[in-house]
């Protein structure tokens, strides 16, 4: 491949969503050679400017051994140039408090590696001090502007954050760094998101001025960059290199002419090959660390043989909405809970899972990476095991209100099954544990995880009757199913079924009932169907047979019928 050089360029060497992949596995070589592609790299590109756009946190063992979790791969990043770094929503998993304490420990930012993220608000903490919004640079004479936004999951989901931060509408946080960017007088203006690609396109559509946006969070592999029309009919162009240290990118700006244009954009996969002598010696003793802290070394205990790989490929067109891979954890789960606690059924939300399994030998590490999220102080592993007992109206309640964060937070079971619809409005279906429909009023043992027990009581705010926390770890149910198997293949298998339009009522003893929804008002029209309506909390608002014209206050309720379960939002 010939490299075009033309005068008054900006190249851009970018990673994103690594999640502590720093040793090789099945689809990258790791952080050593990664380290000596990047060098390779900035000898052909003079200045290349190194960046990151989120989630150095969470993913593999080496994050969760250490009693600083994540420091490993920052420290790496700084040591390897790394010029900016977007906060990315994992790297406050574990809050506020522990990712101050890890920058603080691996001293950052200096004057070398800046943190950028211009709608996270973080009020009065001390992290306001340490990530800025924005910064400038010059290459060839050509100041560069340059900010970061960060998807706003973190304050909107995880347990562990407290009050003292909050993200902000990424959209106006924009234009508000584009403005202040403009007002400066700097040539091109780079977005480093933490977005993900949808939202990506969003700003660019809505915002004018941004030229380039390097982009993360969905953990998209563009193979060409994006291009979007701005609003003043200018390209913002978009790129992104999927995840887990299997590509480099590298993009250039021309600078030469009235405005900013795309030169190329190429990825660079980072294959087996020679690695950085100094960056594997790193590794080298944090492996030691790694083996003394477990009594073995993961990264080399072979626990099982899988024949096919073992994917969390998801698609909003399929029937089919369970994963191979959700199928995987899930029954692990319940494997564990079902010896231990004798539960009815086990389910993890799709954003719990994340690696695939790739065929052949599988370690320890390889399947740890399978449902890396939280960290157990005590075993240094995942989230711990949790056993929840609910009555079946809770666990609808729960059901449904997981397909309004679609696809994130959509259950993967096992010992369940259920089915629902997301046009012309989303509705639950059917539910069976066991083969059984599922009884409103009777209690059943779920088995699941820390996070998702929290999701039920804080986040959708429903009534649990117990909940037991165990000391078994996710990681440790899947190792220990692992190891009785053998040999693992996985497929779907129709555990979520999406059935939208027509063929839904065909195939359903009785069609679903009909609703309409009026400002302050719930229109029931069809004759003779029982209900009954909830707000979040599961409690009974109202309750007959219709048909019927319900007065409500503005806001979420759950419709119960004998066919339907919904979420309806009265304006």
């Amino acid at each position: 491949m010939v490299w075009l050089m033309v005068a008054q360029t900006v190249t851009f060497l970018h990673l994103n969503d690594t999640h502590h992949h720093l040793y090789p596995y099945a689809a990258s070589a790791g952080f050593a050679r990664l380290a000596f592609l990047l060098d390779s790299l900035s000898s052909v590109y003079s200045g290349a400017i190194r960046v990151h756009a989120g989630d150095v946190s969470v993913g593999d063992l080496s994050f969760n051994f250490d009693t600083i979790p994540g420091r490993a791969e920052f420290s790496l990043l700084k040591r390897m140039g790394f010029r900016y770094i977007t906060v990315g929503n994992h790297e406050l998993d574990l809050g506020e408090q522990h990712f101050l304490e890890l920058l603080q420990d691996v001293g950052l930012p200096d004057t070398a590696t800046r943190l950028l993220s211009a709608n996270l608000d973080f009020a009065t903490h001390p992290l306001r001090n340490l990530v800025q919004p924005w910064d400038t640079f010059t290459v060839a004479g050509k100041r560069i502007g340059i900010f970061g936004l960060t998807t706003t999951m973190p304050t909107n989901i995880l347990p562990e954050l407290g009050d003292s931060i909050r993200a902000t509408d990424p959209i106006p946080a924009a234009q508000a760094m584009v403005d202040t960017l403009q007002a400066m007088g700097v040539d091109a203006i780079v977005l480093l998101s933490h977005l993900g690609l949808s939202t990506e396109q969003q700003v660019a559509r809505n915002v004018a001025g941004i030229n380039l946006i390097i982009g993360g969070h969905s953990h998209t592999y563009l193979p060409q960059a994006v291009s979007v029309v701005d609003p003043a009919g200018d390209t913002t162009w978009i790129v992104q290199v999927g995840s887990f240290v299997r590509w480099i990118g590298i993009t250039r700006l021309d600078l030469s002419g009235s405005r900013p244009t795309l030169l190329s954009y190429a990825t660079l996969p980072v294959d087996p090959g020679p690695g950085a002598p100094a960056i594997q010696s790193a590794l080298d003793s944090l492996k030691n660390e790694i083996i003394a802290m477990y009594g073995r070394d993961p990264y080399a205990t072979t626990v099982v043989t899988v024949v096919d790989t073992i994917s969390v490929e998801w698609d909003t067109l399929l029937a089919y909405q369970d994963t191979p891979l959700g199928n995987f954890v899930s029954d692990a789960i319940q494997d564990t809970l079902g010896i231990l606690r004798n539960t009815d059924a086990s389910l993890i939300p799709l954003m719990l899972i994340s690696d695939p399994i790739y065929p052949g030998p599988v370690t320890e590490a390889d399947l740890f990476r399978a449902s890396p999220y939280g960290h157990d102080p005590a075993s240094r592993l995942n989230s711990r095991l949790v056993v929840a007992y609910l009555q079946g109206t809770t666990l609808q309640s729960a059901l449904t209100f997981s397909l309004l964060i679609y696809p994130d937070m959509l259950p993967q079971p096992s010992g369940m099954r259920y089915a629902f619809a997301r046009t012309p409005s989303v509705q639950l279906l059917s539910v069976e544990i066991q083969g059984q429909p599922v009884v409103d009023t009777q209690q059943y043992a779920i088995g699941m995880d820390v996070w998702s027990l929290w999701g039920i009581t804080n986040l959708m705010g429903l009534p649990v009757d117990s909940a037991e926390t165990l000391a078994f770890t996710v990681a440790e149910a899947i190792w220990g199913y692992a190891r009785k198997q053998g040999s693992l293949q996985y497929g779907r298998e129709g555990r979520v079924i999406r059935q939208d339009g027509v063929d839904v009522a065909e195939n359903l003893p009785d069609p679903r009932v009909r609703f309409h929804i009026r400002p302050r008002m719930l229109v029931l029209p069809d004759p003779g169907v029982p209900f009954v309506i909830r707000d979040l909390l599961g409690r009974e608002v109202a309750a007959g047979r219709t048909p019927v014209r319900l007065v409500l206050r503005p806001g979420r309720y759950f419709l119960h019928t004998p066919r339907t379960r919904a979420v309806v939002v009265i304006p």
